[in-house]
């Protein structure tokens, strides 16, 4: 619902509920100003600022106590118990969650002594990067991202593509798993074996 960019990464709605058509009134005086050149939250740290301490187990250890130390500088941001504001609907997942709104430089500022403990595989998971297309046997652009990679096209240069629909350019991944070898988990789990996918 971009449609040129995001206006201010560090703009959100400071309120629980969306406003009546009658809070418009006056509107025309409303500041249309955003703060230029703000960049998104890394991948970890907005897992950081949306997840309860029950999902702690998908953030990094050292970051995990920060949301279950009593001591913890954030401790706030993550209330075990809170208001479920049902507003005449029937089950608590309908209803609004009175949560405290995360202060990103907060939140900032707790993390930041313990981004030298994060793992080598931590570190690569919190970059933002380019976004991944994977394609399989049955997608009709399968034979051509295939062949991308079986002749070993320069990984540097981006190749204009178009399936079903979908146009863009593409770089190759260096890290690609070919057809039929086997993709390590990236998390504690199996590999994926006889790989399909490109």
């Amino acid at each position: 619902y971009y449609y040129q960019g995001c206006a201010s990464w560090k703009w959100y709605f400071p309120y629980h509920y969306a406003p009546f058509a009658s809070d418009f009134i006056n509107i025309g005086g409303l500041s249309t100003e955003f703060e230029k050149d703000t960049i998104p939250f890394r991948p970890l740290e907005q897992l950081m600022g949306v997840f309860p301490a029950a999902s702690s187990r998908h953030v990094p250890l050292p970051w995990a106590k920060l949301m279950s130390d009593p001591k913890s500088p954030i401790i706030d941001f993550y209330p075990e118990d809170f208001k479920i504001d049902l507003n005449g609907k029937k089950f608590a997942w309908q209803g609004v969650a009175l949560l405290p709104f995360v202060d990103e430089n907060r939140l900032f500022k707790a993390l930041e002594p313990y981004y030298n403990e994060l793992t080598e595989a931590e570190k690569k998971r919190n970059i933002r990067g380019d976004d991944r297309l994977y394609v399989g046997p049955g997608n009709s652009g399968y034979n051509f991202i295939k062949a991308l990679y079986v002749n070993k096209i320069d990984f540097e240069v981006e190749t204009e593509i178009s399936i079903d629909g979908m146009r863009g350019t593409v770089l190759l991944a260096d890290d690609c798993v070919g057809e039929g070898a086997t993709l390590p988990s990236p998390i504690n789990g199996a590999p994926v074996r006889y790989n399909k996918v490109y």
